[in-house]
């Protein structure tokens, strides 16, 4: 009886094992699915904000809300963007910061064109994330599938 509770207890622990890294490689893919969308409304963002300085609707800051409102992983102090749950890359931040800290301090047609430039950049961000998504979302699931099973194996 006290044998056939340490086999029960032994392979619940392998279960959960296997299945922590099973998640774990899930959450992994869903990060590289969250950067693609993040990218996607930035660029959005970017369109709507050209949009809004060149009609010269609206302040600068009520342009930045406005314009990318759908990008929950930013917001504003002031123009400076704070990145919240982001799963960007330390150079897309640093990019994205160094564009905030410029706009808004020169010539109208100014802003526009590096609006336009910036766009381009972060363009080539998203398709190249867009490429990634498919490939790295199978290896993190089935990695993590695989490492799962290995370490409950190797726990019999």
């Amino acid at each position: 009886r006290n044998c056939l509770k340490m086999r029960f207890v032994k392979v619940l622990g392998i279960g959960f094992v296997v299945l922590s890294c099973t998640f774990a490689g899930f959450l992994k893919s869903r990060a590289v699915i969250r950067r693609k969308d993040n990218l996607a409304d930035f660029c959005s963002g970017l369109e709507m904000l050209y949009e809004y300085i060149s009609q010269g609707l609206s302040g600068l800051e009520t342009a930045l809300e406005k314009a990318f409102f759908k990008c929950d992983f930013l917001s504003f102090d002031g123009n400076a963007p704070i990145f919240n749950d982001c799963c960007l890359t330390p150079d897309e931040k640093t990019d994205i910061t160094n564009f905030f800290k410029e706009t808004g301090h020169s010539a109208k047609k100014f802003d526009l064109d590096r609006i336009n430039a910036f766009k381009t950049v972060m363009t080539q961000h998203y398709n190249e994330a867009l490429a990634e998504t498919k490939q790295k979302c199978k290896l993190w699931q089935t990695g993590g599938i695989c490492i799962g099973l290995i370490v409950g194996i190797l726990l019999i």
